[in-house]
């Protein structure tokens, strides 16, 4: 089944709530680095969230598709990652895959 430009826009939603739970639940020994990584990631996805807004996520096809499914594949390894307790490192380099898969969704979705 094709993803509708409200499917889209809910994918990017949970992703940025992923990264948001996965910021709250650092462990007390991450470093100020990592947590800076942490937010920096964050910072990237609530902007693709916000252009996505604005954008019409309405464009189809293949490519649309399987940037749909990459985005819902990286959610899900960060909300894995989260609930196995893995370690920050690991969890930044994660939602940092996230990032760039919302980001390829947001630009072939709203490709003319």
């Amino acid at each position: 089944m094709a993803s509708t430009d409200k499917d889209r826009l809910h994918e990017m939603r949970l992703a940025l709530q992923a990264a948001r739970d996965a910021r709250a639940n650092l462990p007390d020994d991450a470093t100020s680095a990592q947590r800076q990584a942490m937010q920096s990631e964050i910072d990237a996805l609530e902007l693709s969230f916000f252009r996505a807004g604005k954008a019409a996520l309405d464009a189809t096809g293949d490519a649309v598709e399987q940037a749909f499914d990459a985005a819902v594949a990286a959610r899900k390894a960060v909300e894995t990652a989260l609930a196995k307790a893995k370690k920050t490192a690991e969890q930044i380099k994660l939602i940092g895959k996230l990032v760039g898969a919302v980001g390829n969704l947001l630009a072939k979705a709203s490709a003319l």
